[in-house]
Formats: C-alpha cells, structure tokens, sequence
C-alpha cells in the first residue's frame, strides 16, 4: 500500500477576490478533498479484499491440515485395532498350544516305550530262555513312565484362571486400550502358566529317557543304576523349576 497522501491545503481566499473566484476555487478545494477520499477508500478497499484473502487462504490450509490430521488418526486407528485383534487371536490360540505340546509329549514318550518293549523283548528274549533284563533295563521305562504321567496331568488338571482385574492407567483413551489388552493376556496365559511345570517336568523326562535307552546294554552295576535314576529323578524337577524362576 502506498504511503497515505496528506490532505489537500486549504485554499487561500481573499477579501478582494471576486465572489466568482472565491466560489471557485471552493469548489477546487472540494473537488481535490473528493479525489482524497476516493483515493483513501480504494486503498481501504485493496487492504481490505488483500485480507480476506489471506483469511480465506488461511482457513483453507487449515482445513487441509485437519483433513491430513484426521486421515492420519483414522489410519492409525484401523491400524492398531488391526495389532489389537492380532494381539486377542494369538492370545486365544495360545490357550491351545500348549495342550497340543503336552499332547505330542504324551504320544512320543507312548511309542518311544512301545517300540522300546518290542526291542527289549526281541534282544532278552521272553520266558525261561530269554536273557535276565538288567537292572538299567528299568531306567528308560521309568522316565517314559514319568513322562507320559506329567504330560497326562498337564492335559487332564483343570486350574483355575486369576482374576482379572483393571489396573491404572494414565487415563487416556490409549492407555485404557493398552490395559485392557494386557489385562486379557495375562488372563489367558493363568490357566496355563498355573501348570507349565507339568510339562516341562514331562519334556525333561522324555529326554532323559532317550539318554537311557541304551542303558540294558552296558554293563554296569547296579548302584550306578541307582545313581543315574536319581540324576535323572532329581534333573527332570530341578531343570524346569529353575527354568521357570522369574528373570529380571
């Protein structure tokens, strides 16, 4: 905008003046005082329109911007409902695993011993003539019975899920979000978690078991039998309790 011109000087009448020159240059002051006032509307005008539009293109950038923003809170939002429900099916799915796991165990350890009885009674033979079964012919046996008792009590012991209950949280609406979820999680892995101990006590058993197959067919004497079944005995409940105490 230009600088605002001054007002037009008055004109300078005298007494002596004709009536026509005095009447004249007053209506050249008014004239020039007209000329002023256009002049100052239309810069009020140009000021005035250059503002609403500033205004208009203002609000129009932040209407684009909401626009971004809300399309952008809508796409996070879609995608953590997305992680959420992945969350809630892979917590429900993991209810089932681990009696699938214990499942397996029992089976394995079930066909380890029945191939292991068909072996044993094929080498020792059977009745008066058969070859004595050795005294470490029970090691296998014992740990494949423990296997398949632990694995059969992890599938068959019904525990009790805790309680949930609603913790704090820091009062948002995401913060409820990630409570709630939470909270599920937890919920659904104490049924499960209660007894864990079962089948890892079960899956240390088989192992053991496996390691001792060979054992009817080395010599040894009976106290090593002693001494490697309460190994055995001792590893198959320390190794799991271990395992499962809490880490920092």
């Amino acid at each position: 905008m230009s600088p605002n011109p001054s007002l037009p000087a008055l004109p300078q009448i005298n007494k002596n003046e004709p009536t026509e020159m005095k009447e004249l240059k007053k209506q050249r002051y008014l004239a020039e005082l007209e000329v002023y006032k256009a002049r100052q509307q239309a810069e009020i005008d140009v000021a005035k329109e250059r503002s609403l539009a500033q205004i208009k293109t203002d609000e129009a950038d932040a209407t684009a911007n909401l626009e971004r923003e809300k399309a952008g809170y809508a796409n996070e939002y879609t995608l953590y409902q997305a992680v959420y429900n992945g969350y809630l099916d892979i917590a429900k799915q993991q209810v089932n695993v681990p009696g699938t796991k214990a499942d397996f165990v029992q089976k394995a350890a079930a066909a380890i011993s029945t191939a292991y009885l068909a072996v044993i009674g094929l080498s020792f033979g059977l009745g008066e003539t058969g070859t004595p079964l050795p005294l470490s012919g029970i090691l296998p046996t014992l740990f494949l019975g423990l296997s398949i008792f632990f694995s059969t009590a992890y599938i068959a012991y019904i525990s009790k899920p805790s309680p949930s209950t609603e913790t704090s949280n820091e009062g948002t609406l995401a913060g409820r979000q990630f409570e709630r979820r939470k909270n599920f999680l937890v919920w659904t892995q104490s049924s499960i978690s209660s007894r864990k101990l079962l089948l890892h006590i079960a899956v240390v058993s088989l192992g053991f078991a496996v390691f001792y197959l060979p054992a009817p067919y080395i010599a040894m004497d009976d106290f090593i039998v002693f001494i490697l079944a309460g190994l055995g005995l001792v590893c198959s409940i320390l190794i799991p309790l271990i395992l499962s105490l809490p880490t920092e």
